[in-house]
C-alpha cells in the first residue's frame, strides 16, 4: 500500500504538470520494448546468429545513433520535441517488422540495426530533453525515482508475455500486439503541449569539440562506464542467462518478470533512504555493489549455481538505484542553455565506448573459441566499469 507521502508525490509529479503525459507515454513505450526488446539479442542467438554478428548489430545501432543525432536536433528545431518523439514510432515499428523476417534475408538484419539506431536517436534525445525542461530541479531525484518505479512496475509483466508468445505462439502475434500498443502510447503525448525551444545549432564536426573540451573529465569517465554497462547488460548478459535457462523464452521471461516485481517492492523501501542522503553517496555505494554483482554473476554462472537468481535480483535493484541517482545528477548538471550539448557529450562517450569495446571483443572472439565459458569471462569487465559510474561530479555544469 502506498504511504501518504508517495500519494502526494504521485499527485505532484503525475497530475499537476506535463510529466503526467510524458511518463505515461514512456511507461507504455517501455512496456512494448519489454515485450520484445530484452529478447532481441537472444532471439538472434537462438536463430544461429553468432556473438560476433550480434556485436556488429550493437555497433550498427550506436553508430547510427551518433550519426543521426545532429540530424535529430535539426528536426527538433523544425517540428519541436513532441513531434520528434512521435516521429520515432514508425521506426520502431519497422524494427519490429524486420525482426519477423530476419531469418529469411540478411537485408533485414541491416534494417534491424539501422531502424533501431534511428529510433533511439529520435526517442532518447527528445525524451531526455523533455525531462530536463519539465522536471523540477529540487525534486528531480524524487520524481525520477517514483516514475522509474512506475515504469518498472508497468513493464514487469511484459517479459513473461513476450517469452510465452515467442516460445509457444509466434513472433507475428507479438508483433501485432506490440504495434497496436506502440500506436496507443502516442495518445498521451499527442494531447500534451509542446515546448518552444530556442534554435540549437550542432553539426557532426562539433563532436570533436565536445571530445577536446577539457571540462567535465570525471563525468565523461562516468559516460564511458555507462557504455560498457550498456553493452554487457543489453547484448552479452541476456544471452548468457538464455543459455543458462536452456534456451527457453518463457522461462527467461518469467525470470525477468519475477525479478522486476521484486525490484519494484524493494525500490519503494529503498527510496526513502535514497531521498534522505546525498545522491553522490548513494551512487558511490551502489556502483561498488554493482561491481560485486558482476563478479558474482560471472562466478555463479560458471559454476551453474541456483543462487544466480538471487544475485540477478540484487543486481537489478542496484542497477535501478544507479540509474535513478546517476540520471538525477546528470540532469541537475544541465540547464536550458546547455542541455543539448550535455546530452550529446553523453551520447558520444557512451555509444563511442560501446562501439570500441564491441570491436575489441570481436577481435578477441576471432582468436578464441566462441563458447559459453569465454563469453562469461567477459562479464568481469563489468567489475571495473561499474566503479567508473561513480565518477560523475555533482553540480558540474556542462
Amino acid at each position: 500500500m502506498l504511504h501518504n507521502s508517495h500519494i502526494h508525490l504521485l499527485h505532484e509529479t503525475l497530475l499537476k504538470n506535463k510529466m503526467t503525459k510524458l511518463y505515461f507515454f514512456r511507461a507504455l513505450v517501455a512496456f512494448v520494448t519489454s515485450l520484445v526488446g530484452i529478447f532481441v539479442p537472444v532471439y538472434l542467438y537462438h536463430n544461429n546468429f553468432s556473438i560476433i554478428l550480434i556485436l556488429l548489430y550493437a555497433i550498427g545501432i550506436s553508430s547510427t545513433y551518433i550519426i543521426t543525432a545532429p540530424l535529430v536536433i535539426s528536426i527538433i528545431n523544425k517540428i519541436g520535441l513532441k513531434y520528434t518523439l512521435l516521429l520515432s514510432t514508425p521506426f520502431y515499428i519497422i524494427y519490429l517488422i524486420s525482426l519477423q523476417y530476419i531469418t529469411q534475408n540478411m537485408l533485414f538484419f541491416h534494417i534491424l540495426w539501422l531502424s533501431q539506431g534511428i529510433y533511439m536517436s529520435l526517442f532518447w534525445i527528445s525524451f531526455k530533453a523533455e525531462v530536463i525542461m519539465n522536471s523540477s530541479r529540487e525534486n528531480r531525484t524524487k520524481q525520477i525515482g517514483t516514475l522509474q518505479t512506475i515504469v518498472v512496475l508497468l513493464t514487469a509483466v511484459a517479459p513473461i508475455i513476450g517469452g510465452v508468445f515467442l516460445e509457444y505462439v509466434s513472433y507475428w502475434n507479438l508483433l501485432i500486439i506490440g504495434t497496436f500498443l506502440l500506436i496507443l502510447s502516442n495518445v498521451p503525448l499527442m494531447i500534451s503541449e509542446d515546448i518552444k525551444l530556442l534554435k540549437i545549432k550542432f553539426k557532426h564536426s562539433d563532436y570533436i569539440d565536445l571530445i577536446r573540451k577539457k571540462t567535465n573529465k570525471q563525468s565523461k569517465i562516468s559516460h564511458v562506464a555507462e557504455g560498457v554497462e550498456l553493452l554487457l547488460s543489453t547484448f552479452i548478459w541476456p544471452i548468457i542467462i538464455f543459455v543458462f535457462v536452456k534456451e527457453n523464452f518463457a522461462v527467461l521471461g518469467l525470470l525477468y518478470t519475477i525479478i522486476s516485481l521484486i525490484t519494484v517492492v524493494a525500490l519503494f523501501k529503498v527510496k526513502k533512504y535514497i531521498d534522505k542522503i546525498s545522491k553522490k553517496k548513494v551512487l558511490e555505494k551502489a556502483s561498488k555493489m554493482l561491481s560485486i554483482s558482476w563478479y558474482l554473476r560471472a562466478i555463479l554462472t560458471i559454476f551453474g549455481s541456483v543462487f544466480l537468481f538471487l544475485i540477478e535480483t540484487f543486481a537489478n535493484l542496484i542497477t535501478n538505484i544507479v540509474t535513478i541517482t546517476l540520471t538525477s545528477i546528470f540532469y541537475n548538471n544541465t540547464n536550458s542553455q546547455n542541455f543539448m550539448r550535455a546530452l550529446l557529450t553523453r551520447t558520444i562517450y557512451m555509444h563511442g565506448t560501446k562501439i570500441i569495446l564491441s570491436i575489441i571483443l570481436i577481435i578477441i572472439l576471432l582468436m578464441i573459441e566462441e563458447n559459453f565459458s569465454n563469453l562469461t569471462i567477459i562479464l568481469f569487465i563489468g567489475m571495473v566499469s561499474s566503479i567508473g559510474l561513480n565518477s560523475i561530479v555533482e553540480n558540474e555544469i556542462y
